[in-house]
């Protein structure tokens, strides 16, 4: 047939696949295959390919010359799942006829992808296709840095036959591959730098190997720490119908891993290969001298303490392997810094037998109590599970200045439908919490923080962890919390004694809740610069752990009228009300609050002043870099003038307009006056103050830090 044909096609659609433009030739003599001398001429140009993962600027294909003898280019523009790729490929061969098909035979000349992965043909790769059978010869390619030396290949129906090596491959570059073409970030960074030889043939039998050794590198978790990977060594040999695998590794931070098995091989499609049903067999010993070295990888804030040691076996099949062996573990511990958790001297002994990991014993110490642990765990899928015990004898969980917590009492942890489920009971032997005077600073919400390649808001990381929700793989928690009769809470003006039982629950990606009623068995309260006794008082938990309910009584007695404060409403926005008995007016709430006795005169005066100061002092400590930040000032706070205004209380804003220029500005309470302050700095030592409005003038002031006088 003779074929003279020129096309051409604009805007072209099909499902999620688009295509701006397509235009070529396509001439064709002769029967291919059977005429060696028939012609082919196809010439095809594309631009703005657009499918799922996939965008071409631009696609050229040409085939030219007889079927016995033609050139075959391709080259393309574009990105792949968002990767540059510049892709040139040339090649020469023939078309043979075979039976019931056709086949190719020729020559690689050239392939070469310009982007990252640098892909270069070094060296021309003779090559046969046809149904059921690929043939590669002898050639040279590298990638990135990686140089890979093929002897050989064959694959065919029968028969896979491969030599060759592979030398500075770095994992880095297989995992950017991994991400381009899935889309899922790797779950660490690694330099590490593999070489690699294989000889091996599958047939009837099976000869030859395949081994990977480390060259250098590293591997990194959370992108900082390296693992201090010294040795890596992975080899397996093809003998007859199994393959025998041997594994070495090595890590200053993570200890060593020695193992040995095989593989049966199955025969598959005429040929050798691994399947589900190859039999399995092996052991793998693993040493942990120092789990300290592991907490290093987790940063500054926890601590782990011990060693441990593994040996386990393997049988059954690929597909449905058994596991039996013990792992150990000695003077273990574990030190959480910002929770105050310290537990030590711990000791692991289990048990795996059959896909079934037994507890045979685990004890850890805290304090002077202990925690204890035992049970099973399913580890194959239709019994996949866990049922355990956990019992805490006066166990000190939490250990800090401002956190102590000792509990006792037991939990069971059960899998159910798919998902871990704790229930237990526990009572308090004593707790002690020590609430700030005031909180850690926080960033305002606008912040957002850059950890590497990750971003996070003010808002998350201000977030408390009673509101941080649960993870997805958090377990079911249903536990009753008895807080018994020494569980104490100081701070803020308050130092109380409660008791009651919560109930605490959190489910999978929710937050926290709690549930129950708090009493205040006794205690103290500081209003208005007076401690009071607290009357009574009940904390009621629907739900949020941060913010209950309140109805609190604190009382000043011993006197002819009792006069206090009674708060209530919820733990974020509470609202204290003046209270005595008998009701009497504000003042004289106020008077028998403050001094003790009736007001008189003068003295109703003196009960509003010594309520304004104490109202500044709190809205001065607690409140105005709240407030300030709230209107967009660096400052805000009552009291004396700091400007130069004389007598009077002041409202004091400031703002800090660069590094060199901030403003202050003053207004009086009690009158008109006010002043305006701007203080530039010239060099890091002298700088200019300009006061205007009620006080007037010009500063020059020279400042210097040092540590001692010479």
């Amino acid at each position: 047939p003779v074929i003279d044909a020129d096309y051409k096609a604009e805007n072209l659609a099909f499902g999620v696949h688009r295509l701006e433009s397509l235009s070529g030739e396509a001439h064709t003599q002769g029967v291919p295959g059977k005429d060696p001398q028939a012609r082919v001429l196809l010439n095809l140009n594309a631009r703005g390919l657009h499918s799922a993962d996939l965008s071409l600027s631009k696609l050229h294909a040409n085939i030219d010359g007889t079927y016995a003898k033609h050139t075959i280019r391709i080259a393309a523009d574009g990105k792949v799942r968002g990767q540059a790729l510049q892709l040139s490929m040339e090649a020469s061969g023939q078309l043979l006829e075979e039976a019931q098909s056709l086949a190719w035979n020729g020559e690689l000349r050239t392939l070469q992808n310009l982007t990252s992965p640098r892909l270069q043909l070094e060296t021309p790769l003779q090559l046969a296709v046809g149904p059921g059978r690929l043939e590669l010869g002898a050639g040279r390619l590298t990638m990135a840095n990686a140089a890979i030396d093929l002897q050989s290949l064959v694959y065919r129906d029968d028969l896979v036959r491969s030599e060759g090596s592979i030398q500075s491959l770095e994992v880095a570059q297989l995992l950017a591959l991994q991400k381009q073409f899935t889309g899922q970030a790797p779950a660490m960074s690694t330099d590490l730098v593999l070489d690699g030889r294989w000889n091996l043939t599958l047939a009837d039998r099976a000869d030859g190997f395949v081994e990977i050794n480390r060259r250098g590198g590293d591997f990194r978790l959370n992108g900082q720490s390296a693992i201090g990977l010294s040795l890596l060594a992975l080899r397996a040999d093809f003998q007859a119908d199994h393959i025998a695998l041997q594994a070495q590794a090595k890590a200053t931070r993570m200890g060593t891993v020695d193992g040995q098995g095989q593989i049966g091989l199955q025969r598959v499609d005429g040929r050798l290969a691994i399947s589900p049903r190859s039999p399995v067999s092996g052991r793998m010993t693993a040493s942990i001298p120092s789990l300290q070295t592991i907490a290093a990888l987790a940063g500054p804030r926890m601590a782990l303490a011990g060693e441990v040691a593994m040996d386990l076996t393997a049988s059954g099949t690929l597909g449905v392997p058994v596991f039996s062996g013990t792992v150990t573990g000695d003077r273990l511990g574990l030190t959480l810094y910002d929770q105050g958790v310290h537990l030590h001297d711990g000791i692991a002994r289990l048990r795996l037998e059959n896909n079934i990991l037994e507890l045979q014993r685990v004890e850890f110490h805290g304090g002077s109590g202990t925690l204890k642990a035992t049970g099973h765990m399913a580890l194959d899928g239709a019994q996949r599970g866990l049922n355990a015990t956990i019992v805490a004898s006066k166990l000190q969980l939490l250990a800090s200045p401002s956190a102590q917590l000792t509990v006792t009492g037991n939990a069971e942890a059960a899998t159910a439908a798919g998902q871990l489920l704790v229930t237990g009971k526990f009572a308090v032997d004593h707790g002690l919490f020590n609430l700030p005077e005031q909180a850690a600073p926080q960033l305002d919400a606008d912040v957002v923080v850059l950890r590497g390649k990750q971003t996070q808001t003010a808002a998350r990381i201000n977030r408390k962890p009673a509101e941080q929700p649960a993870g997805a793989f958090t377990p079911r928690i249903n536990v009753d919390l008895d807080l018994g009769n020494d569980f104490l809470f100081k701070g803020a003006g308050v130092n109380l004694r409660l008791a009651g039982v919560l109930n605490l629950r959190s489910e999978p990606g929710a937050t926290p809740q709690a549930f129950g009623t708090v009493n205040v068995v006794e205690g103290s309260y500081e209003a208005f610069g007076t401690r009071l006794a607290v009357d009574s008082g009940v904390i009621n938990f629907q739900g949020s752990l941060s913010d209950p309910n309140l109805n609190i009584l604190a009382m000043r007695r011993q006197q002819d009228v009792a006069a206090g404060v009674r708060v209530t409403g919820n733990a974020r926005q509470p609202r204290v009300q003046l209270v005595s008995e008998p009701d009497l007016p504000r003042d004289e709430q106020l008077s028998w609050l403050v001094f003790g006795r009736n007001s008189s005169g003068g003295e109703a005066g003196q009960a509003q002043a010594a309520v304004q100061g104490a109202a500044l002092g709190l809205f001065n400590k607690f409140g105005a870099g709240r407030a300030a930040r709230s209107v967009g000032l660096d400052t805000i706070s009552i009291g004396e003038s700091k400007y130069g205004l004389v007598g009077a209380q002041v409202v004091n804003l400031g703002k800090e307009i660069s590094d060199r220029l901030y403003i202050g500005y003053e207004q009086s309470l009690a009158g008109a006056e006010s002043v305006l302050k701007l203080i530039y700095a010239l060099t890091p030592h002298w700088s200019v103050a300009l006061r205007g409005g009620t006080v007037t003038g010009v500063d020059a002031l020279y400042s210097k830090r040092f540590d001692k006088i010479r």
